[in-house]
């Protein structure tokens, strides 16, 4: 299904009967990504989930997205389709649009499930900021020793070398988005958040450590963390019945 928010053109299922749920995906992901939960959860919920601006089915932004931009779509998508009090479930960079939409916005929300959730801006260890150090250098020499094609393709060249996955897997202005949001912390906005909130992680997550979980544990007043043993950034996928038998449990409690 399509709707059309602020002039981007929005994919999104809709699925079940019962008590509203919304899966929200993490950054470079579809809705696509939670078929397993919904096929399972719509037995017995109402579920909804969307492509955010940019990725799946969706619409690209033609502007430089922040995260509280991303929460707005999802603020929208409720009201156009008159969602009221859901419980929000969001992995990786979904859970940081669920804490902007709670912590910025007047929306109603009954509970939230956040798995291995993005938010917490990590400080960069000895070793990061070396690797960081070293591609300025870099990046100065060639933009001081090459001009034209040459300085594009060398500057091209090491920003796959020095860049992350997803940086370098983004196209366009998405690159520019990705940078905002991942120097966007959200720690302080984790005590704002009131309402029963589950945590769902990987023991050897490594791409939002186990550490970040136990710091919003401790932040977020009502809160619980469930750590699943030998699982990394994707729970849902690798545990998947571990993971729906503690979400159902949670969402039925």
């Amino acid at each position: 299904m399509q709707m059309t928010i602020d002039n981007l053109n929005i994919s999104y299922i809709n699925k079940g009967k019962g008590k509203n749920v919304i899966l929200i995906p993490g950054w470079n992901a579809s809705y696509k990504y939670f078929n397993n939960l919904i096929n399972e959860l719509s037995k017995s919920y109402n579920i909804y989930s969307l492509d955010l601006p940019g990725f799946g089915e969706s619409s690209t932004p033609t502007s430089v997205f922040t995260t509280h931009d991303y929460a707005l779509i999802i603020y929208k998508f409720m009201q156009k389709l008159n969602i009221t009090n859901p419980t929000l479930i969001g992995h990786s960079f979904g859970g940081k649009t669920i804490i902007d939409l709670i912590t910025t916005t007047d929306i109603e929300v009954k509970s939230a499930i956040l798995i291995d959730s993005s938010g917490i801006k990590r400080k960069k260890n000895f070793f990061a900021k070396m690797k960081n150090y070293r591609y300025k250098i870099l990046k100065k020499m060639i933009t001081s020793l090459y001009k034209g094609e040459k300085q594009e393709y060398l500057l091209d060249d090491l920003k796959k070398q020095y860049g992350s996955k997803d940086y370098n897997e983004a196209k366009g202005i998405m690159k520019d988005i990705l940078i905002q949001i991942v120097n966007e912390d959200y720690t302080n906005n984790l005590s704002q958040i009131k309402i029963p909130t589950l945590l769902i992680w990987g023991e050897y997550d490594q791409d939002t450590k186990i550490e970040e979980a136990k710091i919003m544990e401790e932040k977020i007043k009502n809160s619980g963390l469930v750590i699943i043993k030998k699982a990394h950034h994707f729970p849902f996928i690798t545990n998947f019945k571990e993971c729906l038998l503690i979400i159902d449990n949670f969402l039925q409690n």
